[in-house]
């Protein structure tokens, strides 16, 4: 859709000002802005065409107009201010990290609830999952007598652990008869080629040592089936009742949100860089009437995850896709780092 340079200037302005205020845009608004070097009539007759093509509704015949979601998509692609992070911004956001913090969901968990004060929106994070998600290292660390703690870490970093009893004591032979199993099994092998476990195929190998070892090898199928999918981190949930346009729709949003399933949905819209879906462009019932912002995350060819925001369509994304971009930078090189 083409407009005039008038027009990108009204759309802009009523975007703006909607932003700051929450309130309807009237011409009398526009006029004082312009001053004598548009009329009030032809501010009118331009807001009159904004209209019919979509970019401003009224929500009442005696109201100013507010942005539609086509508006606000115009606004972000064309016409949206290109804001820089001060050196001070990216400062304070590096000082509220944990940079030495080297497992990605506390990493995660801490960037989000950075992205939720800053933006006063609802940040969400993936963990990092690779196409090949081998699991690199497996690890048994006795607890007691009879119970232990198996950690499993994968290539993408993350890590998963679980404790176990056993009826029995650990001794020597147990614990070497477990790594030998994982090493001819499950190390270096990616969770989706590793069958479930069948108890035919290890009988010959456990012996007699077969119940004893059941506790470990079922802790460790459930540990593996958790690699399978990345782990969703949520915060701020309640700033979502800080927004006017958001309130009336906060219980099918959270209600949204606490099925992973729905939010990886939404997060594998995102692709590399920023991407801006805004009311319909979601494809979501729930989230028509909100705006996402989602950042990628690369840590190799083959190792990814995401970062977003969840807030209004009326949201300050000149001020807030800075931040998520630097934060998702800063993810990388520390998760980078500590691979």
């Amino acid at each position: 859709m083409s407009l005039t340079q008038r027009q990108k200037k009204l759309l802009a302005l009523i975007i703006e000002h909607f932003i700051d205020t929450g309130e309807p845009v009237g011409s009398k608004f526009l006029t004082t802005v312009f001053g004598s070097s548009i009329s009030s009539a032809t501010i009118r007759n331009e807001m009159a065409n904004l209209t019919k093509i979509g970019f401003i509704d009224q929500p009442h015949t005696s109201a100013g107009r507010i942005p539609s979601g086509a508006g606000y998509r115009y606004y972000v692609e064309y016409l949206m201010p290109k804001i820089s992070l001060t050196a001070a911004d990216k400062y304070a956001i590096k000082a509220k990290l944990d940079l030495e913090q080297c497992e990605p969901s506390l990493f995660l968990k801490n960037a989000c609830l950075l992205l939720s004060e800053i933006t006063n929106c609802i940040a969400v994070a993936s963990t990092p999952i690779s196409e090949l998600n081998v699991c690199s290292r497996i690890e048994l660390v006795t607890l007691g007598t009879s119970s232990a703690m198996i950690i499993i870490k994968t290539d993408s970093g993350v890590v998963k652990s679980k404790v176990c009893r056993i009826d029995g004591e650990f001794d020597i032979e147990i614990i070497q008869l477990f790594y030998n199993l994982t090493k001819n099994y499950f190390t270096d092998k990616t969770p989706n080629s590793i069958p479930a476990i069948n108890l035919q195929n290890l009988i010959t190998a456990l012996g007699d040592k077969l119940l004893i070892m059941l506790p470990l090898l079922t802790s460790l199928d459930e540990l593996i089936n958790e690699c399978k999918i990345p782990q969703i981190i949520t915060t701020g949930h309640e700033n979502i009742f800080h927004h006017r346009a958001l309130t009336p729709y906060s219980h099918d949003i959270l209600n949204l949100l606490s099925n992973q399933d729905a939010v990886l949905k939404i997060l594998s819209n995102a692709q590399d860089g920023i991407s801006v879906q805004i009311g319909q462009d979601n494809g979501i019932y729930e989230l028509l009437h909100a705006g996402i912002v989602t950042s990628r995350y690369n840590l190799s060819e083959n190792i990814s995850g995401t970062l977003a925001i969840i807030g209004p369509m009326g949201m300050d994304y000149s001020k807030y896709i800075p931040y998520i971009k630097y934060v998702t930078d800063t993810v990388t090189q520390t998760l980078k780092t500590n691979l």
